[in-house]
């Protein structure tokens, strides 16, 4: 299959996105953290919250992959049930390092 951009480029911006979404699970950790420590964690506003900056997130991949690739598939294969960005949020635990 021939992608749209050169491989290269491709995995430098697949590189991206992933630095990217592991840039708001760093900012949603942080911020459960400090909102659990002050005893203000409310969890139907902040999940709502962390879904809305993941769906952000996952649109901007999706659009990605379908710049790169010639058909839909892997922009389709990532929002597919049972794909990475098809699944919910899970209940956060905290990091144990």
């Amino acid at each position: 299959m021939r992608m749209r951009k050169s491989r290269v480029t491709a995995r430098e911006e697949i590189t991206e996105m992933l630095n990217a979404g592991y840039q708001i699970l760093r900012a949603i950790e942080n911020d459960y953290n400090t909102r659990e420590k002050a005893a203000n964690f409310d969890e139907s506003r902040e999940i709502n919250t962390y879904e809305e900056a993941f769906q952000v997130w996952a649109k901007e991949v999706r659009k990605g992959l379908k710049e790169m690739f010639p058909t839909d598939l892997e922009a389709n294969y990532f929002v597919t049930p049972g794909g990475p960005a098809s699944a919910e949020l899970p209940r956060y635990e905290p990091a144990s390092w």
